[in-house]
């Protein structure tokens, strides 16, 4: 029987370095949720993660990196589930509605953090687009994962058209989130939202 190598042991400064910087991810989130990542400083980010500055910077270049640390882990969280769900058989609408729902509900708790990195995606201009390429680059790789697992059941292609839909079902993942993260919008409306949605993309793709 091959022997499956063991992960290497993080050292104890490996660890409190792995704490420091999950704190202040958690910290930046919740005062982005509370005020935004525009009027959010480092400062206060430091402040109540109860560390220096240099700290923080000794971590992330910027507080927008925090935002991708964040997006990063939890699409990192939504590939393992999809991975549980890779041996579950169902047809291709079924399993692009459970894709949707649950990246919603990964976000749930962060929905306040979930509108105001859209506010500030939106208001990014060119020469401040880095960290939205890096975000959606998380998302990209869990949306090719999944096709990929689609186009192994047979479901879709796995051709020349694969880039395509990826693009397609990103920027179609992007437009639900947004109407979801809405004030006023209601958990009815988002499940008719992404049962419509899904079932014409489902559609597209087996034409």
């Amino acid at each position: 029987m091959a022997s499956t190598a063991a992960e290497p042991q993080l050292t104890v400064r490996q660890q409190q370095g792995k704490r420091t910087r999950n704190k202040l991810v958690g910290s930046a989130i919740e005062l982005f949720s509370h005020q935004g990542i525009t009027e959010t400083t480092v400062g206060q980010i430091a402040a109540h993660a109860a560390v220096g500055k240099g700290t923080v910077y000794h971590h992330f270049e910027a507080k927008e990196d925090m935002v991708v640390a964040f997006m990063a882990d939890l699409e990192s969280r939504l590939r393992e589930k999809l991975r549980r769900f890779a041996t579950i058989e169902a047809d291709l609408e079924t399993v692009l509605v459970w894709y949707t729902r649950q990246r919603l509900r990964l976000m749930q708790p962060y929905r306040n953090f979930v509108r105001a990195m859209l506010a500030r995606t939106f208001a990014a201009h060119a020469g401040d687009q880095n960290w939205v390429t890096q975000a959606n680059r998380a998302a990209t790789e869990t949306i090719e994962e999944l096709l990929i697992l689609l186009g192994e059941r047979g479901m879709v292609p796995m051709g020349a058209e694969h880039a395509d839909m990826v693009l397609q079902f990103r920027v179609l993942l992007s437009g639900i989130t947004a109407q979801w993260a809405a004030d006023g919008t209601t958990a009815a409306q988002v499940e008719r939202i992404v049962q419509q949605q899904m079932r014409m993309l489902a559609r597209d793709w087996a034409a």
